[in-house]
């Protein structure tokens, strides 16, 4: 099986490198901007035909949700434009695109996890990107796996992930303040990154939503942190707009994923994802 990889040095796609590189049944072609420039069209499609890939990993994202509402072409170019460009050079080669969204598709105001046949409405920026771009997937890709994700962590990646934010902020303060207002599914890059080769192999196509089983308060999420790192610091609970600013995107409120994976596909609880994440770190 041939696999090209977009984006192998990133939070997700370095994981993703990682589980490949461990099946001596893949054959593994990485790229990151230094080598490949997603964004020359051209070039791009180029490779694709080149390399006739069975499956292309896309792991390219605009993911600063902040900095998305002043960078709006930039987010629509790397998020929506691009998955165009992927979709229509794979069905040329008969690729299988693996392309990865966000509950940020979603508003949050359902009460309940989001299954896969509820109606988007994002809230900011790179939401309304995200959704464009699986728009056009759906409309230009003959062949696709559409993962959905949220609260993504892991080892790698060019921004801090929250797990890594609240180890920092202990090492200072014995007492945190994290908002209550915000619920979701903490998501380790690790488990993300086997349940989507195990999509692979099983050759499964269409939308998926992929989490660590289930979910809570980011001050939840943050005292489990704590619990193992720093038992006697405690968590306040404040608003989101304790932090955010008027010029910050807005976050949905609930908007945590219901899964639709098949059963063969086991994810663990995100306490269990927790705890693995701090002993690969070293944090415990």
């Amino acid at each position: 099986m041939k696999i090209m990889l977009l984006g192998d040095k990133g939070l997700l796609g370095s994981e993703i490198k990682k589980a490949c590189l461990m099946n001596s049944e893949i054959d593994l072609f990485c790229f990151d901007k230094e080598k490949l420039d997603v964004l020359d069209s051209d070039k791009l499609s180029k490779k694709i035909l080149e390399l006739k890939p069975d499956y292309l990993i896309n792991c390219v994202a605009y993911t600063n949700v902040d900095l998305a509402e002043k960078e709006k072409e930039l987010a629509f170019k790397l998020n929506s434009d691009l998955i165009k460009i992927l979709s229509l050079a794979c069905n040329k080669t008969k690729t299988c695109l693996v392309h990865f969204s966000t509950e940020f598709i979603f508003d949050g105001e359902s009460g309940k996890p989001y299954s896969i046949n509820d109606k988007p409405n994002p809230l900011n920026v790179y939401g309304k990107s995200k959704l464009a771009g699986e728009k056009n997937l759906l409309e230009n890709s003959n062949k696709f796996i559409l993962i959905r994700t949220q609260w993504l962590y892991g080892a790698n990646g060019i921004l801090p992930n929250f797990v890594k934010k609240i180890i920092e902020i202990s090492k200072k303060n014995d007492s945190l303040n994290v908002v209550f207002d915000q619920i979701g599914s903490p998501t380790y890059a690790v488990d993300l990154a086997v349940a989507t080769l195990k999509l692979i192999q099983l050759k499964k196509t269409g939308l998926f939503h992929i989490t660590n089983s289930g979910y809570c308060k980011r001050s939840d999420w943050a005292r489990e942190i704590l619990k193992h790192i720093k038992p006697n610091a405690t968590v306040n609970e404040v608003p989101s707009s304790f932090f955010f600013k008027d010029s910050d995107a807005v976050r949905p409120t609930f908007a945590s994923l219901e899964s639709n994976l098949p059963s063969t596909i086991k994810m663990a609880s995100w306490q269990n994802a927790l705890k693995r994440f701090l002993i690969e770190i070293k944090a415990i």
